[in-house]
């Protein structure tokens, strides 16, 4: 596990054997095989998830998505990776958002991420498991989401950094309760719970 300057630990590559096309046709043709495959593993889980219906999902004949993944895994993976470089993108789009340049704008913002349907997100929870390393991805990958955030709450709670590190590890697990909640009855309820969390643990 690899970690920053700041002690934050950092996912590293791993690499899954897939082949990376060098023409646009071949980026467009994988950009929709790993959005059929995130569909699918979210829709019918890993082991049920088979090449040839992601084969069909994606337009795509079997012998070219062997070519460009050579099994499952290796899919899976690319899949995992995917979602680590979208939330990257996630929070770091969260800094330059007018509306989240106070503590309540925030939790606001945070949470409708949350509560928001993500077919990818919802694949990658379950993919995780399939890694060798799948404890320390975990770990690492919940570290990056906690370096990415602490610094947005600091500027927008006025937090020292020590602090804010705790702080991103508390909103880490409130917006985990986020997507199972959501399937209540009570849902609404429910976010509204977890909006008045978020805003004490982001400025008390």
């Amino acid at each position: 596990m690899m970690r920053d300057q700041d002690g934050y630990a950092r996912i590293s590559s791993h690499k899954s054997n897939a082949v990376t096309p060098k023409r646009q046709r071949g980026v467009d043709r994988v950009e929709k095989i790993l959005t059929a495959a995130a569909e699918i593993f979210a829709e019918s889980g890993y082991e049920a998830t088979t090449m040839s219906a992601i084969a069909v999902r994606s337009s795509t004949a079997v012998g070219s998505l062997y070519r460009f993944f050579p099994d499952k895994k290796a899919l899976a993976i690319e899949v995992l990776e995917r979602f680590a470089v979208a939330q990257r993108e996630r929070l770091d789009a969260l800094c330059t958002r007018d509306d989240t340049r106070d503590p309540a704008g925030l939790a606001d913002a945070l949470l409708a991420d949350a509560f928001q349907p993500d077919r990818l997100r919802q694949a990658a929870s379950m993919l995780i498991d399939i890694r060798d390393d799948a404890s320390s991805y975990r770990a690492a990958f919940q570290a990056e989401f906690c370096a990415h955030l602490a610094p947005l709450l600091c500027r927008v709670a006025s937090l020292d950094r020590e602090t804010a590190r705790y702080r991103a590890v508390m909103v880490l697990h409130l917006m985990k309760l986020a997507h199972p909640f959501s399937q209540r009855t009570d849902g609404q309820r429910v976010s509204e719970e977890l909006r008045r969390a978020l805003r004490r643990v982001i400025a008390p």
